[in-house]
């Protein structure tokens, strides 16, 4: 929560779709740890199986998975720099 309070700028960038899948990565990150956003399977489970799974996913980010992988790892760095 102060993750998102603390980068509401940057989150605020992404369109609305890819905003949901942001939330969604954090949500998992506040379960498990680290491991569950890194982990390519968790595109298979919930929320994302219900957005059409890493397909659905990358098309929120504008059908580029390099988009959605570059945002995964700027998830990490700006979570270990709060």
């Amino acid at each position: 929560r102060d993750f998102q309070r603390q980068e509401a700028n940057w989150l605020s960038a992404y369109p609305k779709p890819a905003q949901e899948v942001i939330l969604a990565l954090l949500r998992k990150y506040e379960l498990g740890g680290l491991k569950q956003i890194t982990d390519p399977n968790i595109f298979r489970v919930s929320p994302f199986r219900e957005m059409g799974e890493l397909r659905g996913v990358v098309q929120r980010f504008g059908g580029d998975p390099r988009r959605l992988r570059s945002t995964i790892d700027e998830i990490q760095q700006r979570l270990y720099s709060v």
